[in-house]
């Protein structure tokens, strides 16, 4: 599918940049994007916070999430707080949370907002680019 491979294909360029959480700026670096299997759902992220050990976060769960915010928050703020239901939902790891919304953030359709209110929000299109010229 090629969404995925784009999707993998964004987040192997982040591979080796110090990225951080919007709540509690805890810096990680992205390691690696990789398969654990031959389906196309298990590639995962691999990520390192620079004070622990290595973890790994499934693509397909940060796409339900975007899904998700697709479907009922298009047009304001999301929080960390927002997404958990759907992470509770879907068994994804409360733990991730935090390193979703962050992963989200460098999507171009993305803006985020940092401290303690922590969020992201959808920037369209038209928003971001104005109208189309006639």
């Amino acid at each position: 599918m090629r969404i995925l491979d784009s999707i993998r294909g964004h987040f192997a360029l982040l591979a080796n940049r110090e990225l951080h959480t919007l709540s509690e700026k805890a810096p990680f670096v992205v390691t690696r994007v990789v398969s654990t299997t031959k389906t196309q759902s298990d590639w995962t992220v691999e990520i390192r916070p620079l004070n622990g050990k290595s973890n790994l976060i499934y693509i397909s769960d940060i796409l339900k999430v975007y899904a998700w915010i697709m479907h009922n928050k298009m047009s304001g703020w999301v929080t960390r707080k927002d997404i958990q239901g759907v992470i509770e939902e879907s068994r994804i790891n409360k733990k991730q949370a935090s390193y979703i919304l962050a992963l989200m953030a460098t999507f171009d359709d993305f803006k985020p907002r940092e401290g303690n209110e922590a969020a992201i929000k959808y920037i369209s299109h038209k928003e971001k680019f104005g109208s189309p010229v006639k």
